[in-house]
């Protein structure tokens, strides 16, 4: 996610690329408004997301 720094969020999912080959490749998208409003312009942030544990 970024609020208005599209080449920062895509600098990051290069760079987690890179560092670990075997992730899906990441999705940049914008931030939401009411976070964008409290981080400010040009953050950048990752989310990700597990599988489950097996069971």
């Amino acid at each position: 996610h970024h609020v208005a720094n599209p080449d920062g969020a895509d600098e990051v999912a290069a760079t987690l690329a890179r560092r670990l080959p075997a992730c899906e490749p990441a999705i940049v998208t914008g931030l939401g408004p009411v976070l964008a409003l409290h981080v400010g312009a040009g953050a950048v942030a990752v989310c990700l997301q597990l599988p489950p544990p097996s069971t």
